[in-house]
């Protein structure tokens, strides 16, 4: 998570005029391998350990962009603001998806 959250950020525009990275489908791309790694070769015991760790993780990416927006928001071009704010968004959404998942 540190390498995705590190990198420049490359804002795509999507076809309905949102402005993006691609950063929440990386981030949760590496949650359900790592999910379904521990479904395979892991006891269910496990499994609770895992997804913990991951939303642990998630929680704490999610503190520090408040805490970089709250800081600095002033200082970021309004495609990284729009892109902050979409990404938070899709971040929700393939939360629910993770929770739907996770107790399907």
């Amino acid at each position: 998570f540190v390498n995705i959250t590190n990198q420049p950020l490359n804002l795509i525009k999507t076809t309905n005029g949102l402005i993006i990275t691609t950063n929440p489908e990386d981030m949760f791309n590496i949650i359900y391998i790592q999910i379904n790694i521990a479904l395979e070769k892991l006891s269910s015991n496990y499994l609770y350990d895992v997804i913990n760790t991951c939303l642990s993780i998630l929680r704490e990416i999610q503190r520090q962009t408040y805490d970089n927006l709250s800081n600095h928001w002033r200082s970021y071009d309004i495609e990284i603001l729009c892109s902050i704010i979409n990404d938070n968004q899709r971040m929700q959404e393939k939360t629910d998806e993770l929770n739907e998942y996770i107790n399907r």
